[in-house]
């Protein structure tokens, strides 16, 4: 370009190529890119437009290139995703609304919509849904569980351990065995010694609850032995 150009038609600066210092020569920013060649970042981004046009690949005169709601600066810099991917991870989670947009969601049926990476927690429900305890049993009367459920009673803990943003209330169950107001207690009292199993490994009452149901809800005929045993039971109905 002449100097009468850059000086009168342009207002760039004849003694230097790259007037605002973006690497990009002035008459590539006129004649080829169309930046601005008095603005080292043409369309706000964060980005130089000699960085978007040689380094990212990304449209310089678009603050954001790939449509996704995030700039290409905060992709690149803040994020570091795919500023011409609208899902860098392909993981069906637009970058605006992931988390973690450079790695995938596991699609587990837990938190599926952060766009993070995650491990489902062996003990879950959705919230106002229950999971049965089934290693936890209780001989007929009893409010202690038997040892054989310690293991599952000990998987509980971690689970509450690991992900604090759960709470559940346990609610404990009765057969028809014996009368109904006796069988609420004991049901109660299987609860309680959950509950108090967890408290005293650490998990805070805040995220707890205990209550009894008696006889009710039965999830077999108590017409055997066998259906009896699987009424006297343990369930995690989730709070949050």
């Amino acid at each position: 370009m002449s100097d009468f150009d850059e000086l009168k038609k342009y207002h760039t600066d004849p003694n230097h190529r790259d007037s605002d210092r973006d690497g990009l020569d002035d008459r590539v920013e006129l004649r080829e890119t169309l930046t601005n060649p008095l603005r080292p970042d043409t369309d706000g981004d964060g980005l130089s437009d000699g960085d978007e046009i040689a380094r990212y690949r990304t449209n310089p005169m678009r603050r954001d290139s790939d449509g996704d709601g995030l700039s290409d600066g905060a992709e690149v810099r803040g994020l570091f995703s795919n500023a011409l991917a609208a899902d860098s991870d392909r993981d069906g989670v637009a970058d605006e609304a992931d988390n973690c947009p450079g790695e995938a969601e596991t699609q587990n049926g837990y938190e599926d919509a952060d766009g993070c990476p995650d491990t489902k927690p062996e003990f879950w429900a959705e919230i106002g849904e229950s999971y049965l305890l089934s290693e936890i049993t209780f001989a007929e009367g009893q409010t202690k569980p038997a040892s054989s459920g310690i293991e599952q009673m000990e998987k509980v803990y971690r689970t509450l351990r690991d992900f604090p943003e759960l709470a559940f209330e346990i609610r404990g169950y009765a057969d028809n065995t014996g009368e109904a107001e006796q069988n609420l207690y004991i049901s109660h009292a299987r609860a309680q010694a959950i509950y108090n199993y967890l408290v005293a490994k650490g998990i805070s009452r805040d995220r707890l609850r205990c209550a009894g149901f008696g006889e009710s809800n039965a999830i077999a005929s108590n017409n055997s032995a066998e259906d009896r045993a699987q009424n006297r039971r343990i369930e995690l109905y989730r709070l949050h």
